[in-house]
C-alpha cells in the first residue's frame, strides 16, 4: 500500500496513507444529489427500474448507486430532477452559509455543481458564475433548467489575471473558490491520474491558487464569505493555503476541515470558509 501512495509531501490532518492507498483501488460509488421536492418521482423510476440505491443518514438529498450504472437515459435525469455530484462535494456545498437575494460568484466555476446545489437551497440567490474554460461553460448551461438561467451569470475568466472591467465595480455577498488543484481527492474515480502525478506540480498548482484568491477577493463585501475547497489531500492545498489567506487583509478563519470520503465510497475532499472583517 505505501508503494501506492509513496510521494513525499505531507497529506491532510484526518487522512490516513495506507486508506488513501486502499481508497484508489477500490470504485468509488455513483453519488446523486435529488432536487428538493422531487425525491418521489426519482425514487418511483429508481425502483421500477429496479436500479438499487442506498439512501444517506446525514445529506437527505443524496442517493449512492453502484459504480457504472447508467443515469442519462432515464426520464427524472433529463428532466434536470436530478444531479449528478459527489458526497463530499454535495456536504461542502451544503456548509455554504449563504441567504436569499444574495448575490454570489462562483469563480471557478467548473461544471457548477455547487452553484447548482445553492440554487436549490436558496431558489432567491443570484449567482455570477466564470471560469476560463468555454467549454465548461457550455456544460453548465446545459445543466441548467429555465427558470435556472434566469439566476446565472456565465463569464470566462482566467483568474490568474486581474479581471479588470469584468464586473464594473460589482461586489458580492459571497464567493466560492472551488480553485483548480491536484486532483489528488478524486484518484479513486481517475486511478491513472496517479500514474502520471508528479509532485512538482503542487506548487504550480499552489501558486495558482494564490493568484485566484488574490485577484477575486477584492470584489467581496465586508461581511461577505470566501469559500475555498479542493478536492485535494494534500496539506499544501489545503491547510497551507489556510495560512496563506489568513494573511491576507481582512479574512477571518471561521472552520476549516478536511471531508474524509473513504468510508463512504466518495471523493476526499477540503473546505474552508472565511469572513471578510472591516480592515
Amino acid at each position: 500500500m505505501e508503494d501506492i501512495c509513496s510521494f513525499q509531501s505531507g497529506i491532510s490532518d484526518g487522512l490516513l496513507r495506507n486508506r488513501l492507498a486502499f481508497s484508489i483501488l477500490t470504485p468509488p460509488r455513483v453519488w446523486i444529489r435529488m432536487n428538493q421536492k422531487s425525491h418521489v418521482q426519482i425514487l418511483e423510476e429508481f425502483k421500477n427500474l429496479n436500479i438499487n440505491f442506498i439512501t444517506d443518514s446525514q445529506l437527505p438529498n443524496a442517493l449512492s448507486l453502484n459504480p457504472g450504472v447508467h443515469l442519462e437515459p432515464l426520464i427524472t435525469f433529463k428532466s434536470g430532477l436530478f444531479k449528478v455530484q459527489d458526497r463530499s462535494s454535495q456536504l461542502a456545498g451544503n456548509r455554504i452559509p449563504a441567504k436569499e437575494s444574495e448575490q454570489w460568484w462562483d469563480c471557478c466555476c467548473g461544471a457548477g455543481g455547487k452553484s447548482l446545489q445553492l440554487m436549490d437551497r436558496f431558489p432567491g440567490i443570484k449567482i455570477t458564475a466564470t471560469d476560463s474554460r468555454a467549454s465548461i461553460l457550455d456544460n453548465f448551461s446545459l445543466r441548467l433548467s429555465e427558470n435556472e438561467r434566469q439566476k446565472v451569470g456565465l463569464y470566462i475568466a482566467d483568474l490568474e489575471q486581474p479581471p479588470g472591467d469584468l464586473f464594473e465595480g460589482k461586489m458580492f455577498d459571497g464567493i466560492i473558490a472551488d480553485v483548480p488543484c491536484s486532483g489528488s481527492g478524486t484518484w479513486g474515480r481517475t486511478p491513472e491520474m496517479l500514474c502520471y502525478f508528479d509532485e512538482d506540480q503542487i506548487a504550480n498548482f499552489v501558486l495558482k491558487q494564490r493568484k485566484i484568491l488574490v485577484n477575486a477577493l477584492p470584489f467581496l463585501k465586508v461581511n461577505g464569505k470566501l469559500i475555498y475547497i479542493t478536492c485535494s489531500v494534500f496539506r499544501a492545498e489545503n491547510e497551507e493555503m489556510v495560512d496563506f489567506i489568513s494573511t491576507l487583509p481582512g479574512m477571518q478563519l471561521q472552520d476549516s476541515s478536511i471531508i474524509d470520503g473513504i468510508s463512504q465510497n466518495s471523493d476526499s475532499m477540503f473546505y474552508a470558509i472565511f469572513s471578510r472583517i472591516a480592515e
